[in-house]
């Protein structure tokens, strides 16, 4: 059975989420601590304020989703006397704030539960995990949370809802299987010729294609997406030969070349700053 071209692209760019609390919420909250991470809010009961970066204040009546794809402070706030039953986790991504997700999605993300059934049963499975352990429940949160970034990212491209980037190309009738492609195996022998070939166009009509389906050309987009996969393997603390080797590159010396070239960072620099950001979201878990 296939996996959907979503969890690979969420797989290479390293989405994680880690949920920080999850019951019923009353009062005034802010989220305005810059910790380098995106937030996720389901409310699967009551209404709610939101109030933007702006003091722009909104009042939503019925159970919605929230997404924030990066830091932006705001305020969630309850109506006095109610309470609502929420979820709230941060979301971070090994390959940096800015890939190939975050490049499509809007700044925020409102959607009504009545609109995502597929969101609303996941959810109502994470409340079943109230009667495990801390340390199971924890782990089991996080990953269903992760679930439900999956089926929102489904929907928004689904809907047309995403900007020109690889969600928009992964919709295209003739590009989309070819990044799903891409995205399984970026280390594989995927030169342009290559992948004109494999859906039968001429290499500059492909291109084209390409381009006004993805927003960057097929050589710069496969040498992102094998950075991306290496950024995950190195936070897995896999051995530099052998992400140079999975991620299609002849040696180790050709790949921390190309990684200081994409990311301006020596490989050891970069996983340290990565894990450090990692611990600080995992401290806020614990004691949320």
């Amino acid at each position: 059975m296939s996996q959907s071209p979503f969890y690979h692209l969420i797989q290479q760019v390293g989405l994680k989420a880690s949920v920080f609390y999850s019951g019923g919420l009353c009062g005034q909250h802010p989220f305005v601590e810059n910790n380098d991470s995106g937030h996720l809010h389901v409310v699967m009961q009551g209404q709610f304020d939101l109030v933007d970066r702006h003091g722009r204040c909104t009042r939503h009546r019925e159970p919605s989703l929230i997404l924030f794809k990066a830091f932006a402070p705001h305020h969630l706030n309850i109506p006095p006397g109610e309470e609502a039953q929420v979820m709230c986790a941060d979301i971070t991504y090994a390959s940096g704030m800015n890939n190939m997700i975050t490049a499509g999605l809007p700044d925020i993300v409102l959607i009504p539960l009545s609109e995502l059934p597929l969101v609303r049963n996941t959810m109502n499975v994470l409340e079943e995990t109230s009667q495990l352990s801390q340390l199971v429940r924890g782990q089991i949160d996080n990953k269903l949370c992760e679930v439900v970034l999956l089926q929102v990212i489904a929907y928004l491209v689904e809907h047309g809802r995403v900007e020109k980037g690889v969600l928009s190309g992964l919709a295209h009738p003739i590009i989309g299987p070819l990044l799903a492609n891409i995205l399984q195996n970026p280390g594989g022998q995927w030169k342009v010729e290559n992948m004109a070939h494999s859906v039968a166009m001429s290499k500059t009509r492909f291109t084209q294609q390409f381009v006004a389906s993805v927003g960057e050309a097929p050589g710069l987009f496969v040498r992102r997406e094998r950075i991306n996969l290496a950024k995950t393997w190195l936070l897995e603390g896999k051995p530099l030969e052998l992400i140079a080797q999975h991620c299609g590159y002849a040696s180790q010396s050709s790949f921390s070349r190309a990684f200081l070239q994409q990311t301006g960072q020596y490989t050891s620099h970069w996983t340290s700053i990565q894990k450090g950001i990692q611990f600080q979201s995992a401290g806020r878990a614990e004691n949320g």
